[in-house]
């Protein structure tokens, strides 16, 4: 009899096997960029998807916009660690409402 398997572990497998597992983890990135960036950054910014390896993120204000501009390769780095793969290449910022 074998081990049971984690149900996360079972869909994951599921979506490889249809070709989906890039979608999943682009997914992943969207929703962990709270946790990702801190609560701060967080509070004036929001994730909204993630296209041809670029996450389009919406920001508050220019001056976030400025400020987040400098730190797009580390948040691209830590993104791409959390979400398990090599998901994002680049963050597009754009003010507007959150």
């Amino acid at each position: 009899m074998s081990k049971p398997e984690a149900a996360d572990a079972i869909l994951e497998r599921i979506l490889k096997s249809f070709g989906l597992d890039g979608k999943l983890r682009e997914w992943r990135a969207v929703q962990l960029w709270p946790e990702v960036v801190g609560e701060a950054i967080a509070r004036h910014t929001r994730a909204e998807k993630v296209f041809r390896k670029k996450l389009y993120v919406l920001v508050d204000s220019p001056a976030w916009k400025q400020q987040l501009h400098f730190l797009k390769q580390d948040m691209v780095s830590r993104l791409n660690a959390a979400a398990g793969g090599d998901v994002v290449r680049d963050i597009q910022l754009t003010v507007g409402k959150i």
